[in-house]
């Protein structure tokens, strides 16, 4: 890790130890109270000893916030001044990348920006000698590294240039939407001879909807815009994720049904903006030249068997990655049986779509 890298991880760990501490306090300060009008019938007196207790559990919270805070400061400007500057990112293990990622889904809105830093764009090895490129966007808790090599091939066999982002999942979706829209942007000036001809998105999950945000936010003379003819979404839940609803309404219910459990459940409200996100998924239709494939992965044999019908493909129901709407003609539905919703980060019926993609050629009508 950076000496950046290990400063960030002190702070995160502080302010973790912080907001555990005050959930701690709370569901104490709730139990006390109920025990203090259990007694209340005894008058004044029975109340002096459990103003004893609440001063010496202030105390004690107090002391352990501080000491966290003071602990964290500490930590992160000694591990910044002693730390290694040429030891290597985190991010350049398999392993230490595939853990941001974890860590920036699930509170990359709140961790210091060098554990949730801005997104940015990779190149592998296969290069194409056209004009169009084709940018790949992963999934919540994802990074650029898990997508299948086969689609790099596709695109590369007929002339196009992969490229994979990188970024925090746990920003919310808009966003990480604009960071997109500043990278699509730098992409066309920096293009070798300006020769940028073609941009195709191409989004996993969580991919998905931050690919159609950045299209549908994105200003009406921004130079990339008018280069971007398809928008491909591998299982995104562009009509909303039930999941994170259920588990939103769940946590509300809990919280207003149980004064002991409300401070714990609150932790769940911890959670990152963009997984918040995920319920409403995307409901305004692409720019009208933007074709857009929604390919849709079903774990049963095909898609009106029951098992694809209740569950999807594991994760997305099929009803949300179709993402039909009725200002949008041009969207192209694919279903894929016996598939799962990560499978499709690998998947060769998606590296032949990607083929015929990439090799058709104009706008949508």
């Amino acid at each position: 890790m950076t000496p950046e890298e290990k400063a960030a991880a002190a702070l995160a760990g502080a302010a973790a130890a912080t907001r555990i501490n005050d959930v701690v306090e709370q569901v104490s300060g709730v139990v006390r109270g109920r025990v203090r009008r259990k007694i209340s019938p005894l008058g004044a007196v029975a109340q002096l000893p459990m103003r004893a207790v609440d001063a010496t559990h202030a105390g004690v919270h107090q002391v352990i916030r501080s000491g966290a805070r003071f602990s964290g400061d500490a930590s992160a400007a000694a591990l910044k001044v002693s730390g290694d500057p040429s030891a290597p990112s985190v991010t350049e293990r398999p392993a230490g990348l595939a853990g941001l990622a974890v860590l920036g889904a699930a509170f990359g809105d709140s961790i210091p920006t060098a554990l949730g830093p801005a997104m940015t764009l990779h190149a592998p090895e296969q290069m194409g000698d056209s004009g169009t490129a084709v940018v790949f966007v992963h999934g919540l808790g994802g990074h650029e590294q898990q997508w299948g090599v086969d689609y790099a091939l596709a695109c590369a066999a007929q002339g196009a240039t992969p490229l994979f982002v990188r970024y925090t999942t746990g920003k919310p979706i808009d966003d990480n939407a604009a960071e997109l829209n500043a990278v699509l942007s730098s992409l066309v000036t920096d293009w070798p001879n300006g020769g940028l001809s073609r941009i195709v998105l191409v989004g996993h999950s969580m991919g998905g909807l931050v690919a159609t945000r950045s299209v549908q936010t994105a200003a009406a003379d921004a130079p990339w815009l008018a280069l971007v003819t398809d928008v491909v979404t591998l299982g995104s839940p562009l009509g909303g994720a039930p999941l994170e609803r259920f588990a939103d309404s769940s946590l509300d219910a809990v919280i207003t049904r149980s004064e002991v459990a409300a401070p714990i459940a609150e932790l769940g409200h911890c959670r990152s903006a963009g997984i918040k996100d995920l319920g409403a998924g995307v409901a305004d239709p692409l720019p009208g030249h933007i074709r857009h494939l929604a390919v849709v992965a079903a774990v049963g044999s095909t898609p009106s068997a029951p098992t694809s019908r209740i569950i999807g493909d594991g994760i997305v129901p099929t009803s949300s990655a179709r993402g039909r709407h009725p200002d949008q003609p041009q969207v192209t539905v694919v279903e894929l049986v016996r598939s799962h919703h990560l499978s499709l980060l690998n998947h060769p019926g998606v590296t032949e779509l990607l083929g015929q993609v990439v090799a058709a050629e104009g706008k949508a009508d």
